[in-house]
């Protein structure tokens, strides 16, 4: 999906000019700094994240560095963990493969599951619980950007572990070298808590 199909969607969703939602994402990083400051579930409830995530999803590097990595995966059952506003989940459902998504914010669900009606991609499932995913059929998790968002790595990754069947894959990217404002949290703090977990790498 093209950029510009990116901003005429999130404008239709929300109700909002074609421009309007550009500026919003344009400020879409700063808005949801100031979110977050005053809502300690920002990742659940927040209202600004769309625009956040849409204007980091449509830099230019992002499709680039991000889908590298799963590029090979074509006819594959995958959960895609901390899906944000769906955008990876639905460019791989395009390759033939079948995606789980899941995300905590709901807004984000909903502006995905919107997408995936625009796109009429059967082979996409947003879904508002791990419960409603059929681990028996996901053969890798990939998480793109997500666990360096996360205080307490270890419950998020034991529970995975628990559901994943033996020899699932777990792929995931986290820049925590990156000066973010929204992250927190260390690649050794994360090491530790896969290493607790029962990841194998």
């Amino acid at each position: 999906p093209s950029d510009d199909r990116l901003v005429e969607d999130l404008a239709e969703f929300d109700g909002v000019s074609v421009d309007e939602a550009r500026m919003r994402m344009v400020c879409g990083l700063d808005n949801s700094i100031a979110e977050a400051r005053d809502n300690p579930n920002f990742y659940v409830e927040g209202k600004t994240l769309i625009y956040d995530l849409a204007e980091f999803n449509a830099q230019d590097w992002y499709m680039r560095s991000r889908l590298t990595p799963l590029s090979k995966f074509n006819d594959s059952c995958l959960l895609d963990f901390g899906c944000g506003i769906g955008t990876m989940a639905l460019e791989l459902a395009l390759r033939r493969n079948e995606v789980y998504a899941y995300d905590p914010n709901k807004k984000n669900l909903e502006f995905a599951r919107f997408r995936k009606e625009k796109f009429g991609l059967s082979k996409v499932h947003f879904v508002d619980s791990l419960d409603d995913v059929d681990f028996s059929k996901v053969k890798v998790v990939y998480a793109i950007d997500v666990f360096e968002h996360i205080k307490d790595t270890y419950p998020v990754l034991k529970d995975l572990r628990d559901r994943m069947k033996p020899k699932t894959k777990l792929l995931q990217v986290s820049p925590w070298d990156h000066k973010h404002p929204l992250h927190i949290g260390s690649e050794k703090e994360y090491k530790e808590s896969l290493d607790r977990a029962g990841f194998v790498p």
